[in-house]
């Protein structure tokens, strides 16, 4: 079993693949990080906005 913290605090979790591990963090980033979720959000939105204007204009 491996242990890792989350990158953005000292919580640590355990599990036995990185996909389990994943499972685990995922309600700890939806409820503790809320506001780095919403903001990662955001900026991807705005990426994949930048990425379609660019392949409109090389088609």
């Amino acid at each position: 079993m491996k242990t890792l913290s989350c990158d953005l605090c000292d919580a640590e979790f355990s599990a036995e693949t990185f996909q389990e591990w994943m499972q685990l963090m995922m309600p700890h980033y939806m409820s503790v990080h809320a506001d780095v979720m919403e903001a990662n959000k955001k900026q991807d939105k705005r990426r994949w906005r930048k990425m379609d204007g660019r392949k409109s204009n090389k088609v």
